[in-house]
């Protein structure tokens, strides 16, 4: 039996390559009638620049800034969306939904994965030597060595 295929979670971070994810996120979306969750992870600033930051500003300042930075990503993926789902979607229709989430983006992703129970994860990745992914952790890698959840990785060249 072949599986059902209702929610896709598809990562991205609005590189210049990662339309050709979307375009798979999109075109599995349309084949199995399945809703995509485009997410965009903002990640965390380190303890040594938040601690620097908040004796320059006071909280409310610094809380204003971080709600006006996340308001900045989610509009811009809004509107990234609509052109995205324009050219390449027939039917975009109220099938998606856009999330923006602060934190390691290995770890948020699969927590979004389990909240929205997604069937698919979808990811683009770049290639990296063997050495590179050791130093440097690929998300994609670490997403396929700790999830259950199928991943599709889109080579981003």
């Amino acid at each position: 039996m072949l599986p059902k295929m209702q929610t896709i979670l598809y990562s991205t971070d609005f590189g210049e390559k990662s339309v050709q994810a979307f375009r798979m996120a999109a075109s599995m979306g349309q084949q199995y009638g399945a809703r995509i969750v485009l997410l965009h992870v903002m990640e965390q600033v380190s303890e040594g620049v938040q601690h620097m930051i908040s004796g320059m500003l006071p909280k409310n300042e610094l809380t204003k800034l971080h709600h006006e930075a996340r308001e900045s990503v989610l509009k811009s993926l809004n509107e990234q969306w609509d052109a995205l789902a324009a050219a390449e979607l027939s039917d975009a229709g109220e099938r998606h939904e856009l999330r923006v989430e602060q934190g390691e983006p290995a770890h948020t992703i699969l927590k979004v994965a389990d909240e929205i129970d997604a069937d698919l994860l979808v990811i683009g990745t770049h290639s990296h030597s063997h050495v590179g992914e050791w130093l440097l952790g690929s998300v994609a890698y670490r997403l396929m060595h700790t999830t259950r959840r199928p991943v599709l990785l889109v080579p981003l060249v």
